[in-house]
């Protein structure tokens, strides 16, 4: 049985710029794209409004997620992971 690892990654507000990277640098393809202005609750991080929520890229067979969080947080290696 083989398992995919589908990570998911926190750009502290600058979720754009590594899209971009990304799409360059790897030949990424961003499938999917929510602004948190387009979200369910438009209002929920004030001044997020134009960040990312939540985005889909696809790097050959292989599914990467990200964001640029919610600015409240301060993101520091090892406190990002989940279950």
């Amino acid at each position: 049985m083989t398992k995919k690892l589908q990570p998911y990654l926190f750009f502290n507000g600058r979720c754009d710029e590594a899209l971009e990277f990304y799409r360059k640098a790897l030949d990424a393809e961003v499938t999917a794209l929510m602004r948190y202005k387009d979200g369910p609750n438009p209002n929920a991080v004030p001044g997020f409004e134009d960040k990312v929520m939540h985005a889909n890229l696809s790097i050959g067979n292989t599914q990467l997620m990200a964001s640029d969080g919610n600015g409240n947080e301060e993101l520091r290696f090892g406190n990002c992971l989940a279950k």
